[in-house]
């Protein structure tokens, strides 16, 4: 929800759709990265467990949440 309000919040500000999608990834990709982040320690400590499937799981969830976060420097935005 972070995402789309800060586009939104950027729009009504400039009517400006591009550089409203651009600030808005800009000001929210720091907190979804340190989220996702967040989520994939948690399911860490499953790789450590003794039953395959959990290790699986947690093996699996922790790569999948670091690989499909966007980069916090706002490469990927609009300009």
């Amino acid at each position: 929800m972070f995402l789309p309000a800060r586009i939104k919040e950027e729009h009504e500000r400039t009517g400006d759709t591009e550089r409203a999608v651009g600030a808005g990834i800009r000001r929210s990709a720091p907190l979804i990265t340190a989220a996702a982040g967040i989520l994939a320690l948690s399911f860490l400590p499953y790789a450590t467990s003794g039953v395959v499937f959990l290790k699986e799981l947690g093996i699996g969830t922790a790569l999948t949440r670091s690989s499909s976060t966007p980069p916090s420097s706002g490469s990927c935005c609009f300009r």
